[in-house]
């Protein structure tokens, strides 16, 4: 997955992407940095059924 700029706009479509890509494969695990928190709230919502561990 490319984007054209870099910015927060990018999250929720990565995350969704992530977890299309990861039911797919039959992961339960995500791994994923943030620095404020936006990404880990926003990853509690999209990744339902992941065991979700973030590095801040």
């Amino acid at each position: 997955m490319y984007f054209d700029e870099p910015g927060q706009m990018n999250t929720e479509p990565a995350l969704k992407a992530a977890y299309d890509r990861g039911k797919t494969l039959g992961l339960t695990e995500a791994v994923l940095a943030s620095t404020t928190g936006d990404t880990a709230y926003k990853a509690l919502a999209i990744l339902t059924g992941f065991h979700i561990r973030v590095m801040i």
